[in-house]
């Protein structure tokens, strides 16, 4: 069984990570105007990678 604080390094990875896919996200809805599908495309992928981190994220929390 590793210690508890071994944890914390993939946590704030995640966090970090995650937090700059949703200003990412923010910054592609202030960015809107005048995009059409690109724009979408755009944030479906951004939307998707933030599952993907937090998925990932659970999944290391889980299995250490």
């Amino acid at each position: 069984m590793t210690p508890w604080f071994w944890h914390w390094g993939w946590v704030d990875t995640a966090i970090s990570t995650a937090i700059g896919a949703v200003s990412q996200l923010f910054a592609l809805l202030i960015w809107r105007r005048g995009q059409g599908l690109v724009w979408w495309s755009q944030v479906i992928n951004q939307i998707v990678s933030i599952g993907v981190i937090l998925f990932n994220a659970t999944l290391i929390g889980w299995v250490t």
